[in-house]
């Protein structure tokens, strides 16, 4: 590791500072050689001289000053260096405020998956930093633009739904993504219960329609996989975010779609041929079945071929590290 590091410091001084897209790319390695080594301080050192480099020579257009924007959101959330609150209240507004305006150059497709991206950051700024209550205030302000705006765009997401071939397997499991995210704008910000279940009933509707129809078309497919995977994903989400009063009816009307869906995803992913190559979903598929059946044989199976890869963890999400750890730490009870 001590010879990876040594080359990359070369290309990185030896590299042309005047091009950027050059320079992102050997930060794009050292942060990829940092994460499979799993040394925090390199790669706070690389997200440093990211921002450096980027104060210093800017991006280009507006279009991809939004990308960047967003892609830095994932990366520093996943790398364990998110930005301090002051500054990430200030980062978020901005770019909201960039998306709401009538700017041609950003296209709608872009402007929905940046409204994702954020939608999904924010949500994990809750669940991951230690907030005072002004913060939390703030967080869930931005959250709710951050709704408001997603929510508009679902005119634009049912448009390019109805516009793709089944065939277009990936691009048809991205734009259900972004319709899942509508759905649960419109569920943030319910008024009222009635609201509230309306808007879990079309969620829960989308889910199972669009995974049913992906495994038809496609059979033991990552796409199919994943689609059931999420489904029990968001059950286990609302359940913890619900009022303890309504748990009852909820855990009635929706647990037994989610150990169908679980049920589902187990069928297809012991029918794929390159289960190794999908790490992801074997975590996936082992928490849900320990968290909705307490099935630790199913779990063992797929952790094994999880062990057998002995993945750098430091390249998945933090939320799926998250899994990944407790699934170990209940195998191991």
């Amino acid at each position: 590791m001590d010879e990876a590091r040594k080359v990359l410091r070369e290309a990185w001084a030896s590299g042309d500072e005047t091009n950027f897209r050059h320079m992102l790319a050997v930060l794009n390695d050292n942060l990829d050689a940092a994460r499979e080594a799993g040394d925090d301080h390199w790669k706070r050192v690389v997200h440093e001289e990211f921002e450096r480099q980027l104060m210093r020579c800017g991006t280009g257009s507006l279009r991809e000053q939004v990308a960047l924007d967003v892609t830095r959101l994932r990366m520093t959330r996943n790398d364990g260096v998110p930005l301090e609150l002051d500054r990430y209240y200030l980062f978020i507004g901005a770019l909201l405020d960039r998306l709401q305006q009538p700017i041609l150059e950003i296209p709608e497709s872009d402007r929905v998956a940046a409204l994702c991206e954020i939608q999904h950051d924010v949500k994990r700024a809750f669940e991951t930093q230690q907030l005072k209550p002004l913060d939390a205030f703030k967080l869930n302000q931005l959250l709710r633009q951050a709704s408001r705006q997603l929510l508009d765009k679902r005119g634009v997401v049912e448009t390019y739904l109805s516009e793709l071939s089944p065939k277009l397997m990936a691009p048809l499991a991205l734009w259900y993504r972004y319709c899942n995210a509508v759905d649960k704008a419109e569920i943030l910000l319910a008024e009222n219960d009635e609201e509230l279940f309306q808007g879990l009933r079309q969620l829960f509707q989308h889910l199972r329609e669009r995974a049913e129809s992906l495994t038809e078309q496609h059979g033991p497919s990552r796409e199919a996989i994943e689609a059931w995977v999420v489904l029990c994903d968001e059950y286990l989400a609302y359940d913890n975010q619900l009022p303890v009063v309504s748990q009852p009816v909820w855990r009635r009307d929706y647990l037994p779609v989610a150990k169908n869906a679980l049920s589902q995803g187990m069928r297809l992913l012991d029918a794929c041929k390159n289960q190794q190559n999908h790490i992801d979903l074997l975590i996936g598929v082992s928490f849900f079945a320990m968290q909705l059946q307490n099935d630790t044989d199913a779990a063992k199976r797929y952790m094994s071929v999880v062990k057998q890869q002995d993945p750098s963890m430091d390249h998945y999400a933090t939320w799926l590290r998250g899994h990944y750890r407790w699934v170990v730490e209940q195998l191991a009870a």
